[in-house]
């Protein structure tokens, strides 16, 4: 996100030869902060997974007798990752220290991610072949 925010400003510099206000900096930001709740929620809560999550092969832990992540949860799962990232990563430290400590956004949400079946064999050394 901050990202795309560096390149829109560069962009706008390069194109413009000039530095854009403070106000268009923030209304820029908040864009994308909007354009990234609304690319993470309705995914999560429509097939489970985001575009990072099924390239990482991970998808969100189901609960017991639950059909998937309801949107309270996905935006709390959100919220923790922006958390996170606002917080440059450091609440990923207690994180690396266990595999199994729950994330910023795990802690919100009360779901954890899981490796799918095919990454889980790839991690144990089974591979799948298709034909």
């Amino acid at each position: 996100m901050l990202l795309l925010t560096a390149i829109a400003i560069l962009a706008a510099r390069w194109v413009t030869g000039r530095t854009p206000a403070a106000a268009g900096i923030l209304w820029a930001g908040a864009f994308l902060v909007l354009l990234s709740f609304f690319a993470v929620v309705p995914a999560l809560v429509l097939f489970g997974k985001t575009v990072g999550m099924a390239l990482a092969d991970l998808s969100v832990r189901s609960e017991a007798g639950a059909a998937g992540i309801d949107a309270r949860e996905a935006a709390h799962r959100w919220l923790g990752t922006l958390a996170t990232g606002l917080a440059a990563g450091l609440p990923l430290i207690w994180t690396a220290r266990d595999a199994h400590a729950p994330t910023p956004a795990d802690r919100l949400s009360g779901r954890a991610l899981t490796l799918a079946f095919s990454a889980l064999l790839a991690v144990i050394g089974i591979r799948l072949i298709v034909l």
